[in-house]
């Protein structure tokens, strides 16, 4: 990926499995390994929802930190993610099989929402509240704590986020 402003796809995924993994194990109890194995399972839903806004961004050659680098657009993709969900709730449920509707909803909104507040640290910033603000220039989201190399510190960062998402899985399982 380019360097400078932008962070790498593996930075984005680091966070948004990391935001997932502390969000469920504090809702939920491990009753099994079955059940937390799934659980974590489900964690591919925020490995792929983080990149989500750079992938439609390249895919519709849109503006880099445009329309889907907004609260609006985290909405409007989680809600288009919602239906094939409850689809699925109702046909699992139709076989006695109990699917439940709030996991991969809380990993798809984890993995879109944590890329957008992961870019507002880049010093391009981001519109997160397009299209209210989209004619002004993008600022970070705090000014003292932004990032600009896009290597070095995110090298670190995406290391730490992992080991302590293995931490968080190894307490919650065991």
């Amino acid at each position: 990926m380019i360097e400078g402003d932008v962070l790498r796809w593996k930075t984005h995924r680091a966070i948004g499995v990391f935001t997932y993994s502390t969000v469920i194990t504090s809702l939920y109890q491990a009753q099994s390994k079955l059940f937390g194995f799934i659980l974590l399972a489900l964690a591919v839903i925020p490995f792929y929802s983080s990149i989500l806004p750079d992938k439609l961004d390249s895919t519709f050659d849109l503006e880099h930190r445009g329309f889907t680098h907004s609260f609006l657009c985290s909405l409007v993709a989680t809600a288009i993610f919602f239906l094939p969900v409850v689809l699925l709730h109702f046909y699992l449920k139709s076989l006695g099989i109990y699917f439940p509707i709030l996991i991969p909803l809380i990993g798809f909104y984890c993995g879109y929402l944590f890329h957008l507040i992961a870019d507002s640290f880049t010093d391009n910033g981001i519109h997160f509240l397009w299209p209210i603000n989209k004619d002004q220039k993008r600022q970070p989201l705090y000014r003292l704590w932004y990032y600009s190399d896009g290597y070095r510190y995110e090298f670190w960062i995406t290391i730490f986020t992992y080991i302590l998402t293995f931490l968080i899985w190894k307490k919650f399982m065991f």
